[in-house]
């Protein structure tokens, strides 16, 4: 690969992703207490569970990846 992110953007981007999944979670927990809980919304709220943890694994990852190198 020809790039390079630093520490600070991967923390800032990892950050984002799990802020968004967690909101998302919540967001579509409150939508599906209200509707009925057909599959494809719980397939949905996978997702978002889904984004949430991946937005904070990638946040770890990259953040333990940057301090190893120096």
């Amino acid at each position: 690969m020809g790039y390079q992110l630093s520490k600070q953007s991967c923390i800032i981007l990892g950050t984002i992703c799990f802020i968004l999944g967690i909101t998302g979670v919540g967001f579509n927990g409150m939508i599906f207490s209200l509707y009925s809980p057909e599959l494809w919304w719980r397939l949905l709220y996978a997702l978002d569970v889904l984004f949430g943890l991946g937005g904070f694994i990638f946040a770890l990852v990259f953040f333990g990846t940057s301090t190893r190198k120096r």
